[in-house]
């Protein structure tokens, strides 16, 4: 009756050695999968913000002391119905997207905001009744529109996907990395195998296997602390700006940001290693 006995893996590393590249594989993860989903919940938010911009001149009020949004929103109506060339004035309902406008025109981080539509009067004649009654807000003109509020959401977009991608592309340097250092400590081993008549394919296969299970597990970890950190960033009101987070925006962007990452980061690796094979060769 014949025996065998379990072999270990054929390339070999010092698991302190691959501690470096699991923990920045792991904040690259982190990092992108919680600007996915705050990226999400801003494109939530903001989704019906053109509509809502557009046609009549729009005032935004906010919180202030001891009254409420809905409270300045009532008081806003009646006194812009009285400004000069005034015409219809319709209280909108609340939407995410609303607190957008009211910080991006100077409201308080923590202000609720409403806003209203009002047909025929001039902006700064609409911005001097909500003066002249002592309410917190400000009249939105077409110079605005064209330029702050089209900036702001340049800028955000620009940041929402740059984030990721940046995240995405240091995941996969880092894979590319690690798989270079993989064929340098086991050069000697690698060397053996091609005397022994492995194929290159073979020997990255190698590579690019270990670079895979190290790139999922760290993904897995920092997608993990994502979640996390999207809970305490919620919890803290920092997600507020963008309307808040869903569970929705939690539980499954993480899922194609690692997933993405992991395919690209596996691809780099073996690209890497084949790249040393030819030099060495």
């Amino acid at each position: 009756m014949s025996q065998t006995s379990r072999r270990g893996p054929l390339l070999r590393a010092n698991p302190w050695s691959r501690a470096m590249p699991a923990a920045l594989l792991g904040l690259f993860a982190c990092f992108g999968a919680l600007a996915v989903s705050f990226d999400i919940a801003a494109l939530r938010a903001g989704e019906d913000l053109p509509a809502r911009l557009t046609g009549a001149t729009t005032v935004v009020v906010w919180s202030a002391g001891l009254e409420s949004a809905d409270a300045a929103q009532a008081r806003a109506a009646e006194a812009l119905a009285g400004a000069p060339g005034a015409g219809s004035v319709t209280s909108l309902e609340p939407a995410a997207s609303d607190r957008l406008v009211a910080r991006a025109l100077g409201a308080p981080d923590a202000a609720e905001a409403r806003l209203l539509q009002v047909r025929g009067a001039s902006p700064a004649a609409l911005q001097q009744a909500l003066t002249t009654q002592g309410i917190a807000g400000a009249a939105i003109d077409r110079s605005w529109r064209a330029t702050a509020g089209t900036r702001a959401v340049l800028i955000a977009l620009a940041a929402g996907i740059l984030v990721p991608l940046l995240a995405l592309a240091g995941f996969v340097l880092v894979c590319a990395a690690e798989a270079r250092q993989e064929m340098q400590r086991n050069g000697a081993t690698v060397e053996l195998m091609r005397r022994a008549g492995a194929f290159d394919a073979y020997v990255a296969g190698l590579v690019r296997a270990r670079i895979a299970g190290l790139a999922l597990t760290a993904g897995l970890w920092g997608a993990a602390g994502a979640m996390i950190g999207a809970a305490l960033l919620s919890r803290k009101g920092l997600a507020d700006l963008v309307g808040g987070l869903a569970r929705v925006d939690v539980l499954w962007p993480w899922a194609v940001l690692v997933a993405i990452a992991w395919g690209l980061g596996t691809l780099a690796a073996g690209s890497a290693a084949r790249g040393r094979l030819k030099r060495a060769a």
